[in-house]
């Protein structure tokens, strides 16, 4: 807060050169502590919004400024670190939404960068098993549970009337007016998990302008539903092959959550839990690899502290952002750090496995074959067939294939694993993982569900 009181001071006499190292330490310093404790992240925004400034997906500092349509918007970056990403990763046209509490969705990269988002493929030599939107329980497949990060389905009533046209008017913020958001959030998610994540932006769209005017003198309640449906924008934009703009709205729904962190903290933390990983994986999949880990990494801080005061709810999730950590850590070169938070989420999928084995078993499956992945970056070839061949046996006794699973990502990761293993004297054990991968592509759903 002092280098960024400097910084304000000398942009008010305007000296801005003198400015920006101060701001650019404030960026730095705030993207720090983002990784240890998100709560002192949110209390940091806070203050940056009081003063008319927030923190910008590129890393530096901005001023909000008032647009014609009463808005406001960050058009004057006042400095920070400068970042660069790689070239952006092909999307797979066919690839459809993930299944967050209802199924397994995998997702994973053909050829190892071992960058997995959602439906983003990037070719290189590795490849990942990983689900980024990882196992999950039983139950209808997206949206979430109500209450949690993710997608959230709205409410019997608003479920009932999510096919009708939303004609009326706009009024004061109120209930009907929540209503209506939510029939429009409903529909588009419908639409997206359908398998038309480009006909899903419009009516989130819609929702997104009426949640702006929902979200003016109603406090956290209006931010929060604002944020969620940035949130779900996001995800159809992600979908659609609309990559910057679904880096803006997540980005957006993340500095919502942080700036109301402390007004409500149980309605809040589950959003923003789930909305830094989603902003992980957008910087990811844009080839922004460094500056995706900080939001993974606040993620999983975010998500133990759900998982400590409601394990039941909130493991499985751990799980999932631990192994996306792993695939933003391996990204950046920090392949140990990787390893660790893979191990991690294994721990728990084997814990979840144990007390419900046909809900867990593709969760379980999954962290095997990401496992197998980290050894075999890390050199340790001895180690590799273990887990993989733990993983083709556990795929034996997988009944069926719930149609929202992307699967050839998996396949991909069990051929790419067969081969390592061939390589490396283990012969037996590569023919299983080969014929696993063959039965697996034999046996994925049509895409387009």
């Amino acid at each position: 807060m002092a280098a960024f009181a400097t910084g304000r001071a000398l942009l008010g006499l305007g000296r801005t050169d003198e400015a920006r190292p101060y701001f650019a330490e404030a960026a730095a310093l705030h993207t720090e502590i983002t990784a240890r404790e998100p709560a002192a992240t949110a209390f940091l925004d806070r203050l940056f919004a009081l003063h008319g400034h927030r923190l910008t997906y590129e890393g530096g500092i901005a001023a909000w400024t008032r647009t014609p349509d009463g808005t406001t918007s960050s058009d004057r970056p006042e400095d920070g670190p400068a970042t660069s990403g790689g070239p952006e990763a092909p999307d797979r046209p066919d690839a459809t939404p993930p299944a967050r509490t209802g199924t397994t969705t995998w997702t994973g990269a053909s050829a190892g960068d071992e960058t997995a988002a959602r439906t983003e493929t990037s070719a290189s030599t590795v490849p990942t098993a990983s689900a980024e939107d990882g196992p999950a329980t039983s139950g209808p497949a997206e949206p979430a549970a109500p209450g949690r990060g993710g997608p959230t389905r709205p409410g019997p009533a608003a479920s009932a009337a999510s096919g009708q046209g939303d004609s009326t008017p706009p009024g004061p913020a109120g209930p009907a007016l929540f209503e209506r958001i939510d029939r429009l959030n409903a529909r588009g998610l419908a639409l997206a998990d359908s398998g038309r994540p480009g006909l899903a932006v419009e009516p989130l769209t819609e929702a997104l302008a009426l949640g702006r005017t929902a979200a003016v003198g109603t406090g956290a309640a209006g931010a929060v539903s604002l944020a969620r449906t940035l949130h779900h924008l996001a995800f159809a934009r992600a979908w659609s092959g609309r990559r910057t703009e679904a880096l803006e709205a997540v980005d957006e729904a993340v500095h919502l959550c942080r700036r109301h962190l402390v007004d409500a903290p149980e309605t809040v933390r589950p959003l923003l839990a789930d909305a830094t990983d989603s902003l992980g994986s957008r910087l990811a999949v844009l080839g922004r690899h460094r500056d995706a880990v900080a939001p993974a990494t606040e993620s999983v801080a975010l998500f133990r502290q759900l998982a400590h005061a409601d394990p039941a709810a909130y493991r499985d999730e751990l799980a999932r952002v631990l192994n996306n950590l792993s695939i933003r850590l391996c990204d950046a070169d920090r392949h140990a750090e990787a390893l660790a938070a893979t191990e991690e989420s294994l721990e728990i999928q084997r814990s979840l496995h144990r007390e419900d084995p046909a809900a867990h078993l593709p969760g379980l499956v999954h962290a095997l074959a990401n496992l197998a992945l980290r050894l075999a970056r890390l050199d340790r070839h001895d180690e590799v067939a273990a887990p993989t061949a733990e993983a083709v046996r556990h795929l034996r006794h997988l009944d069926r294939i719930h149609p929202n699973n992307d699967v050839a990502a998996l396949a991909g990761s069990l051929a790419w694993l067969g081969g390592y293993l061939r390589r490396h004297g283990h012969r037996d054990t590569a023919r299983d993982t080969e014929r696993a991968a063959g039965e697996l592509r034999r046996r994925a759903p049509e895409p387009g569900r």
